[in-house]
């Protein structure tokens, strides 16, 4: 047998499942599996017949006990249940999100925030009512201007937080059209490095100290999902990201001050 048949058996029952679970814990007979998981004896040991032949079991004097083996199976298959849930739960962000494939899912910790037809900023508020304002170093990837954004991290930039913020291409030069003063006066900030990326992208990540954000961004520019999330995983995976385009990015000089 396979080790996808393997797989595919242990999968097709949950009497399969909770009999290995159980056996990961405790020696049991075969008569106990029949009482705690009410199948039949029939069942039980055509499972334990199987689980033994994969070498996940081992009969001993009291019973049957999992064996390393069967451990390790279980909390693998465990995880990938886990998995599969957790991407289901994050189908509307998983959507919007441009790096969706790369993220260390399961999460330990997080909250969604989509947009809506009735809240077509939902996102954004969410997004921009849930900066931590006592963070004392702010990462941040931005594919768009958003004014917004801004003016919420005005009290970080006045309490000297350290900023690294990196423009995509089309946003860098929408700001120095748009908002000429608002970019001179960021080229000056002490506690701001300011970079521009030259890759195209469609995803917006911040990370304030232990808190990241992820947003997916629409056509237009409009943040349609944001992830809020503490995962130590996720933190690492997003500076990791943040990293690699600071580092391809062309650094703005900072601008002279009178």
């Amino acid at each position: 047998m396979t080790a996808t048949e393997k797989v595919r058996f242990l999968a097709a029952s949950e009497h399969r499942v909770e009999t290995l679970r159980s056996l990961t814990s405790e020696s049991l007979t075969p008569a106990a599996l029949c009482d705690e998981h009410d199948a039949s004896r029939a069942t039980v040991h055509r499972i334990l017949d199987s689980f033994e032949e994969f070498g996940w079991v081992r009969r001993g004097d009291d019973g049957y006990r999992a064996t390393s083996a069967g451990r390790i199976v279980l909390r693998r298959f465990e995880t990938v249940c886990e998995t599969v849930a957790e991407v289901e739960s994050l189908s509307g962000f998983l959507a919007q999100f441009e790096r969706a494939h790369e993220l260390p899912v399961p999460l330990e910790d997080y909250h969604v925030e989509t947009s809506t037809r009735t809240d077509p900023h939902a996102a954004s508020e969410y997004f921009i009512g849930s900066i931590p304002m006592d963070a004392t170093q702010l990462r941040v990837l931005l594919p768009t201007v958003v004014p917004a954004f801004n003016r919420a991290c005005e009290p970080l930039i006045e309490r000297e937080s350290s900023v690294q913020l990196v423009l995509s291409q089309s946003a860098a030069e929408t700001s120095q059209q748009s908002y000429p003063d608002d970019f001179e006066q960021a080229r000056s900030l002490e506690c701001l490095s300011l970079f521009v990326s030259p890759e195209t992208f469609t995803f917006g990540l911040s990370v304030f100290d232990d808190d990241v954000f992820l947003g997916g961004y629409d056509d237009t520019g409009h943040l349609r999902a944001c992830l809020h999330s503490t995962d130590d995983d996720l933190r690492e995976w997003a500076l990791s990201v943040f990293r690699t385009f600071r580092n391809d990015a062309v650094t703005v000089e900072t601008a002279s001050t009178p």
